[in-house]
């Protein structure tokens, strides 16, 4: 079983309904867990969010509203365990209104997430996707994103945000870095 959490990697870049095929194709079988999604292919991907938001929580989130709660999740959902959590986010956290917060801010909001996990069940397997840019053209992606066309300042402080997630997965046993 495999829960995907994240931004629009994961809601619009269709992400979970790649993992299903590849599992199919390789005549596997793979539980996809979450609220939104539909066919057997679900998740919990939200558009535009961040480390932080999933962190802190926000309005309908179904890990809390006023912060990450797993152990809470997972009842609320009926679920009685997961083997895989697979995070997708930091995109939106190198936006232009997020890009000048603090890396410890960010690494704080990523343990926020790992440790709620992991005290549900120390055993589960945590994916840790790095932020990429998500279509070939930055230029048009960084115009459209953060409004202006300058795509070098949003890679740089994806390698910050990637730097910074790598050095704090480090510190968690069953977190891998993809």
């Amino acid at each position: 079983t495999m829960l995907c959490i994240g931004d629009s990697f994961i809601t619009q870049y269709d992400l979970p309904e790649h993992l299903f095929s590849l599992f199919r194709e390789d005549g596997h079988t793979i539980t996809l867990l979450g609220t939104k999604g539909g066919s057997g292919v679900y998740h919990e991907g939200y558009a535009g969010k961040t480390y932080t938001d999933f962190a802190n929580g926000f309005s309908d989130s179904p890990f809390g509203e006023s912060g990450f709660n797993f152990s809470a999740y997972m009842s609320n959902q009926g679920y009685s365990g997961v083997d895989n959590v697979f995070i997708q986010l930091g995109t939106n956290d190198a936006s232009v209104g997020n890009a000048n917060q603090s890396m410890a801010n960010i690494t704080a909001a990523f343990n926020t997430i790992v440790n709620s996990i992991h005290a549900y069940d120390p055993n589960i397997k945590i994916y840790v996707g790095l932020c990429v840019m998500p279509i070939l053209d930055s230029e048009k992606f960084a115009e459209a994103y953060n409004g202006y066309g300058f795509p070098w300042v949003m890679r740089e402080t994806m390698k910050r945000i990637n730097h910074a997630i790598f050095e704090a997965a480090k510190l968690h046993s069953n977190v891998t870095v993809v």
